[in-house]
């Protein structure tokens, strides 16, 4: 479990690279001035020299405000 703070660091950082992303078993549901989107992703990442790709199932909650779609929650699960 990472906190905020620490995801920033990790994404901002030369040493962790995405070389790709691909996303699978999408699912979109709609309720009013909110979504949820969910399924499945494969990640290829390279953080130095280590190859850290992994699969993992995630959850992103968007609200509409002050005329913006802004993400207010996001679960991922890594998959073995």
């Amino acid at each position: 479990v990472r906190d905020k703070a620490q995801t920033i660091t990790n994404f901002k950082s030369t040493a962790t690279n995405f070389m790709a992303i691909e996303l699978e078993d999408f699912s979109l549901r709609i309720a009013g001035d909110s979504y949820v989107v969910s399924g499945r992703a494969r990640a290829k990442v390279k953080m130095e020299d280590r190859d850290l790709s992994q699969q993992f199932r995630y959850a992103k909650v968007y609200v509409k405000r002050r005329g913006r779609w802004q993400v207010i929650a996001l679960h991922a699960t890594r998959l073995e």
